[in-house]
């Protein structure tokens, strides 16, 4: 700390003299600059201004001791060090210190110069530590700011690499799927490359594709003149569309085309795009178009998006299952139905939609965002729709349906819910824009081989596709890049080429830095004098289209793999019942393969007793008046299965030509109703038992085994009961069936417990016994007698009173397996047989002790009775005994409700809420004979309820504890005196080792500085003035303590207060007594009370020229007030003045008033006005002060 300023501390302390001795040592060193403050509190608030360093504080203090004060400001969030520096020296005032939050714990004592210098070091040290932690704690929360910064920088990179990778997905799924045949020519017509699409179309290979002319394309009436306009036009940026008459070159046939022309600028380059639809097929698939228009209504249903469709007209004909849970709106509700009604789920009123702008009308496209609307298709998003109320982002796809002419029948539109994807699209399209650039510009290789396949030319853009620069491939052989596997195929191709061929060929590339990559390349030769003299070529990397290829593949096996696994079995019928078609999932549900099923009558698989209904069904189906249906299935397996059937009737050119339909597998919901029925059947069994309560044990005995067996679904059923030892078991009742099948089913049957076999398992174990295949055998089974009734399953349950087994439900040969269920419901009966059994024995035994309880309580020797509430209060029972403790026979209170209350003690009396209120607490109150003599009563009363929880009567027993009492009342003085002794004698021991040893303390302080300033005399006599200080107070101490010993020795007496008071006034301040003739019952030192705020008055009452003594009465007790006219005392010292060690001086005359007033009960306070005098109040307690 050499050279830095000086650290403020707070030293607080009840001892003003050793906060000044303290301020002198620490402050010598030149390394604090110490504030001093005696009073807690106020050290609080100057602690928490935050102007210090760190705080020394003594442990015991009035009003606020050291470790308070260090928890307080531990819980308003300060860390300032804090060292307690005290005299306590206690193993547990130590721990709660450092616990608590206390940096160091010093205790006083020793020499003071060696003691200040420990705790300068002690605050040198906490300050430090202290700094050195908050700088630690600074550089970690940069260090956390940092990690957080590189963390959200982090996240941002990785949001855009995944935005960065949607995006090139989603542009090459857009680019690779196209549906017509695309030629892309040069300005001259010739073609450059074509789709896959037009390879099928024109039943040709790409080689040949390449090697014709568009005159080779077109039929024999095409216009060469016509073509070249039409070129023209689209070369200067005007789009065609027009019909077209096609040729395929090779078989010379021609076909009705549709075609889009379109220009395309590469590279600064103009190209042709030419998009052919074949139109020939139309009727054809008008045809199939009808044939198959049922199996589209049940493709739409099943579609996972939401999907209608509309006729010419606007008329709903179709609304799925997907589009009923997005709008709430059935489709029984919706078809049939036009004038826009689909309209109103989504905008709440009838307007055009998209499917209207779809089959051509004329509608409001503000509220969509089109995507894309190409020959009647359209794709659009709107956040205008509020399905169920709530506002969506739905996307649409509305396709119009033509007719085998060519016109709008109608149109479908299909919906998604885009909401949480919109605000991903934003983001993707400005990604989508920059990689639109790219496209644009996407070029091809060109290259030149000699005749021996040397590459003698090469366009510049070769870097950009393989790596390798053009300068690297010259002279070397085109084979050097083509895989070995492969190199013979296209030798092959290259030998097509030097005879004069135009060939397109794919093989994969190696020898590149991208590695190997999927080629086509379209090669020709170039002719002179009637020889090949070289070869020119175009290379266009197809890597991306093959694995396209590759994905449509796999994704085409996951839609059949989807449609043949679902979850009902689809399935096409002739007109005779025939299975012409049935879906896969079939052999999963029945275990027939599908191809063993096709040509087979239906009914073949139909269970034999639902087959009459089948064909009566079918006939309905194929008139259209068909319903579903349930009927049971037999698998291969012998399992029968329950189905649920919906069927159509398939129409085809106006003639029903069979019949389509669903099959669904409803076994487990078939299941799921046996298992209510069985449930709802165990339910009145048991409600049936319940309302046969009042029977007899044998009625009610019988009722169970017909339930036992009906809840069960068994053959047999019978009770068996155990003897009190628990070894015997005895059969009394049996269930007529087995009386009726069993030989020996004499009543009772008994059966050794021990020894038995699978009856006696349940006692045995204490648990439920189930067996479902007897014959297989048990550990536990011994067979059963000769003549008894054949066993195949048996279930037995223990009924047990929850302290034993009282006896067994057993049941026996259910015609399937027994469950856990049936196990839990027989257990259920059982018990609740049991528990109906154990309530009447209990009203019979509650009988019985009711007539004990009454000879009993007409002996006992306390009061017993019951007192009924309602309707009006009134005793409905009373012992005689009533009558030897009170004097009033049992016949007065029953015809005198209000006399209990009336023989209660007045000032024990309490209201009947406060006696409902006390209920189950034990009272304690006192009775008036009718002699007079006042008795003591312990009562302990307890709620009686009604059926329905309400209160309707109290039950007690009240003792005649007189005697006890007054044994108590001894008992409890003599302990008050020893306590009051024991208080006396630690508090004058604390007042001695602490305040003294303080003052001992402060002597030898300043005794150590007075011999290091022996020769300034000036400063010599300020020490000795504190030594004289400490050696007064420690004098008015010993006073004290000698004064305070005398304190309750002496047993109290009444006393005048006139002439107490009288002897205490002075010339200076007068006393005015007006206490008149009046004595009180006080401790022989009462004197020292008023010479003590006499004392008071004269040293803190400054300016007060009179006291005025005075009494007046407050409901029975005395007031007597000590009144001046001095400046007062402050609110919130008011309570503080009465706390030992607390003012300027010794801070125990107010202290030692409380303690001797309190002997006899009396209590003093202060209540007068800050600025009109100060003014205490005694209050003496009724029947603690007299006149005269």
């Amino acid at each position: 700390m050499t050279g830095s300023p000086p650290s403020p501390l707070i030293y607080i302390d009840d001892e003003q003299a050793l906060l000044d001795l303290g301020k002198i040592f620490l402050e010598r060193s030149g390394h604090f600059s110490v504030d001093t403050e005696v009073d807690p509190e106020k050290g609080l608030k100057r602690i928490l201004s935050g102007e210090y360093d760190a705080v020394i504080s003594d442990f015991q203090m009035p009003v606020l001791d050291g470790i308070s004060l260090l928890k307080e400001i531990r819980s308003r969030g300060s860390k300032i060090p804090f060292i307690i520096f005290t005299g306590k020296g206690r193993e547990d005032v130590v721990i709660e210190a450092l616990n608590s939050g206390a940096d160091f714990y010093l205790q006083k004592g020793g020499d003071p110069g060696s003691q200040f210098a420990e705790l300068a070091k002690k605050v040198e040290h906490a300050i430090a530590r202290r700094r050195a932690e908050e700088e630690l704690l600074r550089k970690n929360e940069e260090l956390a700011a940092a990690e957080e910064e590189l963390r959200v920088q982090l996240d941002d990179l990785i949001a855009t690499q995944n935005d960065l990778r949607q995006s090139r997905d989603l542009f090459r799924t857009f680019i690779d799927h196209s549906y017509d045949a695309i030629f892309i020519h040069d300005q001259t017509g010739r073609v450059l490359d074509v789709n896959e699409t037009m390879l099928t179309m024109y039943r040709i290979t790409r080689e040949e594709a390449l090697r014709f002319t568009i005159e080779d394309y077109s039929g024999s009436s095409y216009d060469t003149d016509e073509i070249q306009v039409l070129w023209n036009s689209v070369l200067a940026g005007e789009d065609q569309l027009f019909p077209w008459v096609a040729r395929r070159p090779l078989d010379d046939t021609l076909f009705d085309v549709e075609v889009f022309l379109t220009r395309a600028e590469m590279n600064g380059e103009f190209y042709i795009l030419a998009f052919i639809r074949d139109m020939g097929d139309r009727k054809t698939a008008e045809r199939e178009a009808a044939d198959t228009r049922e199996w589209l209504t049940r493709i739409i249903d099943t579609l996972p998006d939401p999907t209608f469709v509309v006729d010419a007209g606007g008329v709903v004909t179709a609304w799925n299952q997907a589009i009923e849970e997005m709008t709430g709106v059935s489709a029984d509700e919706m078809i049939g139905k036009g004038d826009y009604a689909y309209a109103i789920p989504f905008y709440g009123k009838r307007r055009p939609v998209l499917i209207d702008i779809a089959r051509g009308e004329d509608g409001d496209t503000s509220t969509y965002s089109i995507i894309r609307q190409e020959k009647g298709v359209i794709e659009a998003e709107t956040e205008t729709a509020l399905p169920r109320g709530g506002r969506t982002v739905l996307w649409a796809r509305a396709v119009p349906l033509l007719d085998g002419h060519g016109k709008c029948a109608g149109a479908i539109e299909t919906i998604r819910d885009i909401t949480v994807i919109h605000e991903e699209r934003a983001k993707l399209r400005e990604n989508r824009e920059k990689y639109q650039n790219l496209v644009e510009n996407l070029t091809e290789i060109v290259y030149t081989l000699d005749t021996e396949g040397r590459i003698t030319y090469v366009s510049p853009n070769v870097k950009n596709r393989t790596g390798l620069r053009g300068t690297e491939l010259i002279g070397r052989s085109i084979f050097d890049f083509v895989a070995l596997d492969d190199r013979e195929r296209q030798h092959e191709q290259f030998q097509r080429v030097l005879a004069g061929e135009e060939i397109v060929a794919e093989f994969p590339a190696t020898g590149m830095d991208a590695g190997t990559r999927w080629m086509r390349t379209t090669a020709r030769p170039e002719i002179e004098d009637g020889a090949v003299t070289r070869v020119h070529g175009i290379l266009i990397d197809i890597t991306d289209l093959k694995q396209v290829e590759e994905a449509l593949r796999e994704s085409e096996e996951m839609y059949r793999s989807l449609i043949e696994n679902l979850s009902e079995i689809v399935y096409t019928l002739d007109t005779d019942g025939r299975i012409t078609y049935i879906s896969p999932n079939v052999e999963a549900l029945g275990g027939y393969p599908p191809e063993a099923l096709l040509g087979r009558q239906f009914t073949d698989f139909v269970h034999p007793d639902d087959v009459s209904e089948r064909m009566p069904q079918f006939g309905k189906v194929l008139s259209g008046s068909g319903e579903t249906t349930e009927y049971r299935l037999i698998g291969v397996d012998g399992r029968v299965a329950w189905m649920r059937t919906a069927a159509q009737p398939l129409i085809r050119d106006g003639e029903v030509v069979g019949v389509a339909g669903l099959l669904a597998d409803i076994t487990d919901r078939r299941n799921a109703e046996d298992e209510i029925r069985l449930h709802l059947g165990r339910t009145e069994v048991l409600l049936g038992l319940y309302q046969k309560s009042d029977a007899t044990i044998r009625e009610l005995t019988a009722y169970a085994l017909d339930g036992a067996r009906r809840m069960t679904e068994s053959e047999y059923s019978f009770v068996a009961l155990l003897s009190p030892d628990a070894s015997l078991l005895s059969i009394h009742a049996w269930s007529e069936e087995v009386l009726a099948d069993c030989r020996i089913a004499a009543s009772p049957v008994e059966f050794s417990v021990h020894e038995s076999g699978l009856l006696g398992e349940a006692v045995r174990t204490g648990k439920p016994v189930l067996v479902n295949d007897y014959s297989s055998g048990h550990p536990a089974s011994h067979g059963y007698p000769k003549g008894h009734v054949p066993i195949s399953r048996f279930l037995s349950v223990p009924i047990s009173d929850g302290a034993r087994i009282r006896a067994l439900l057993a049941v026996a040969n259910k015609e399937g397996a027994y469950t856990d269920d049936d196990l839990n419901a027989l257990m259920t009966l059982g018990n609740m047989l049991s528990g109906i059994i154990e309530r009447k024995k209990t009203e019979h035994a509650l009988q019985e002790s009711e007539e004990r309880f009454r000879r009993l309580s007409e002996n006992a020797g306390d009061i017993i009775y019951r007192i009924d509430l309602l309707p009006a209060p009134c005793f409905t029972y009373v012992n005689p005994m009533i009558q030897v403790i009170t004097g009033y026979g049992p016949e007065e209170f029953y015809a005198d409700p209000g006399l209990l209350q009336a023989i209660i003690h007045p000032e024990d009396n309490f209201s009947r809420n406060e006696l409902l209120n006390r209920l189950g607490e034990l009272i304690v109150t006192r009775l008036v004979r009718r002699d007079g003599e006042v008795i003591w009563v312990e009562q302990k009363n307890v709620p009686v309820y009604d059926a329905d929880g309400n209160l309707v009567a109290i039950e007690g027993i009240a003792r005649d504890i007189t005697a006890a009492k007054k044994n108590e009342e001894k008992l409890a003085w003599n302990a008050a005196a020893i306590a009051d002794a024991n208080r006396k004698l630690n508090l004058m021991t604390g007042i001695t080792r602490h305040d003294i040893a303080n003052q001992l303390t402060v002597l030898n302080g300043y005794l150590t500085l007075a011999g290091d300033t022996l020769k300034d005399t000036e400063t010599l006599s300020l020490y000795l003035a504190k030594m004289e200080e400490a050696t007064e107070r420690i004098r008015r101490q010993i006073e004290f303590t000698r004064e305070y010993q005398d304190l309750g020795v002496a047993a109290p007496d009444w006393q005048r207060l006139s002439g107490v008071i009288g002897e205490h006034g002075t010339a200076r301040i007068p006393v005015v007594d007006e206490t008149d003739a009046i004595s009180i019952f006080a401790d022989p030192l009462l004197p020292k009370v008023f010479a003590n705020l006499m004392e008071n008055t004269e040293r803190y009452a400054a300016g007060a020229t009179r006291v005025r003594v005075w009494c007046r009465r407050d409901n029975g007790d005395l007031l007597v007030l000590w009144e001046d006219d001095g400046p007062g005392i402050p609110a919130e010292e008011k309570e503080q003045i009465f706390l030992r060690g607390y003012g300027k001086n010794t801070g125990l005359g107010l202290f030692f008033i409380r303690e001797i007033l309190g002997i006899t009960g009396i209590t003093i306070t202060e209540d007068g006005v800050p600025g009109d005098g100060a003014r205490f109040v005694i209050r003496v307690p009724e029947g603690g002060w007299r006149r005269g």
